[in-house]
């Protein structure tokens, strides 16, 4: 919804333990809003990450969550709202 304080969650998995999973939020015209560090959530298997930026305009807003394994692999997803 945009607002500061907000959960994004992400479910991230692989054959290695991961190490990080970090989120990036950018706008429609590619400048970074924020970008951090997600926190794993033992119980439920995924990571979450606390919005500390006010979003008033989603459309075209681009997050985008990378997790690092053990060897150093890096994995992407991005979602355009």
């Amino acid at each position: 919804h945009g607002n500061t304080g907000e959960k994004i969650t992400v479910t991230a998995g692989d054959d290695f333990s991961l190490v990080s999973l970090t989120v990036k939020i950018s706008g429609p015209d590619g400048s970074l809003l924020e970008e951090g560090a997600a926190v794993f959530n033992k119980p439920f298997v995924n990571y979450d990450y606390t919005s500390t930026v006010q979003v008033s305009a989603l459309t075209g807003v681009v997050i985008v969550a990378s997790a690092k394994d053990t060897p150093g692999n890096v994995t992407k997803l991005s979602v355009t709202l």
